[in-house]
């Protein structure tokens, strides 16, 4: 949380994604959520990968179509993907899943 108690993009993110995990996979160890480790990695289907997708765009109130996220590798990289279309700063689908534009 920051400084003057409001959370960031990257923390409501970070916070958001790890929650709809957990909804969707309940047994997740505690120190499992970690940005180098893919939801596959975890045990998480296809179909539970998009419901953590999904459920995170809700609570975010984002609204992104699916291949915009078809670079995402990671934890990281979906947080970062998703911080970055947040912030209004990618627009295509390579920006999201790099966090640049080439």
């Amino acid at each position: 949380m920051s400084t003057d108690g409001t959370a960031t993009i990257r923390e409501r993110v970070t916070d958001t994604v790890e929650r709809n995990l957990r909804l969707v996979m309940p047994d997740l160890p505690a120190d499992a959520f970690r940005p180098d480790v893919s939801m596959s990695d975890l045990g998480a289907d296809s179909m539970d990968r998009m419901d953590v997708v999904i459920g995170t765009l809700d609570d975010l109130g984002l609204e992104l179509a699916g291949d915009r996220l078809a670079g995402v590798r990671d934890i990281g990289s979906l947080i970062e993907a998703l911080c970055a279309y947040a912030r209004g700063e990618a627009h295509e689908p390579h920006e999201l899943a790099t966090g640049s534009e080439s």
